[in-house]
């Protein structure tokens, strides 16, 4: 019967005692040497064409994010506009309060006219045309935020009438003795 007998490591053994590959330790540092200055620069190109092709994937997300971000503001801008009229008081001049909707809040953004805008996107989808007792503040967090009440307001007086109104103070000016002309001639 055979008995495993533990296998030691002769005396003096040093690196030199173990050549491997052909059978001489100088040449084999020689071969290991030339493999590394092979590795290194051929992990480098690979390490650059795995990052090109992150940076490729990034900046396509990047893109579409923004894409996004500007159909976003597109909309809030189209929403925004139509919006009549704005008012820091509880009424609106030239216009009566029809129904009051909902009291409107929004925060995060970079500066007041964003938040209003913002605001005014959130009144318009509620079904208002105007935002009265428009508020905004800048918290200590720095970002400024916006609040309103949402309603819906009509003309006191109609666009016909206000165009009535004009033509006429438009023809009141263009009597004689009234223009600047008149004055400008000698009188004979």
């Amino acid at each position: 019967m055979q008995t495993d007998a533990p296998t030691t490591q002769p005396v003096g053994a040093g690196w030199t005692d173990y050549a491997v590959i052909s059978g001489d330790p100088v040449v084999d540092a020689i071969i290991v040497g030339g493999a590394v200055l092979v590795a290194l620069p051929l992990i480098g190109i690979l390490m650059r064409i795995r990052s090109a092709a992150r940076s490729r994937r990034l900046q396509k997300e990047l893109r579409r994010h923004y894409t996004f971000a500007d159909e976003q503001k597109q909309g809030r801008a189209k929403l925004a506009g139509k919006i009549t009229a704005t008012s820091s008081t509880g009424t609106i001049a030239g216009y009566e309060i029809v129904r009051q909707i909902e009291a409107v809040f929004t925060d995060g953004h970079r500066s007041p006219s964003q938040a209003v805008e913002a605001l005014k996107a959130l009144a318009a989808a509620q079904g208002a045309n105007a935002v009265i007792n428009l508020a905004t503040e800048r918290p200590p967090s720095g970002k400024c935020l916006a609040r309103g009440d949402a309603v819906v307001i009509k003309a006191i007086v109609s666009p016909e009438e206000l165009a009535a109104k004009a033509q006429t103070r438009e023809e009141k000016k263009a009597e004689p003795g009234d223009s600047s002309d008149d004055l400008a001639k000698p009188s004979q």
